[in-house]
């Protein structure tokens, strides 16, 4: 078993992977996290609209099994932080086959995250890109009155 600290500032799902074995993962922070079910995959292709989110707070533990689709977290507030435990050597680099990118770690990439796909991993992630945006605005220049709340909108990026 090894273990990460995973941090970061991501507004997008813009790739899937999984792996074969079950990824634990706890929430230092609040996220939400989008999964899928591999079995729902076409070959090496998923249709990002069989996605579902979920709304994780800070404390959760959250078991992934190894038929769970799934990729990094999407920011709540300013960023995320979580701690991620797989079984050692997964993410090792290995020769590239298919969709495998290293080691336990499959990947698809969607079309429009253009880093990914010029380093070689595959567009099977189709459909328009989910974007989840934090909002936040004070109410009549009150900074003590905040709304907060999350924004989702499906769109070409």
């Amino acid at each position: 078993m090894s273990w990460s600290v995973v941090t970061g500032k991501n507004e997008v799902l813009n790739g899937l992977e999984y792996h074969q074995c079950s990824e634990t993962i706890i929430a230092v922070t609040d996220y939400i996290l989008a999964l899928g079910k591999r079995q729902d995959m076409e070959e090496n292709d998923y249709d990002i609209d069989k996605c579902e989110l979920f709304y994780v707070p800070k404390g959760t533990v959250v078991e992934l099994y190894a038929t769970t689709l799934h990729y990094t977290p999407i920011t709540v507030k300013d960023s995320f932080k979580t701690i991620c435990l797989l079984l050692r050597g997964t993410g090792d680099s290995c020769q590239r086959r298919g969709i495998l990118k290293k080691k336990n770690k499959w990947f698809i990439a969607h079309k429009d995250n253009v880093e990914k796909v010029q380093a070689g991993d595959y567009p099977g992630l189709k459909g328009k890109m989910i974007r989840i945006k934090y909002l936040k605005e004070e109410e009549n220049g009150n900074p003590d009155k905040v709304f907060m709340g999350w924004f989702y909108q499906c769109c070409p990026m």
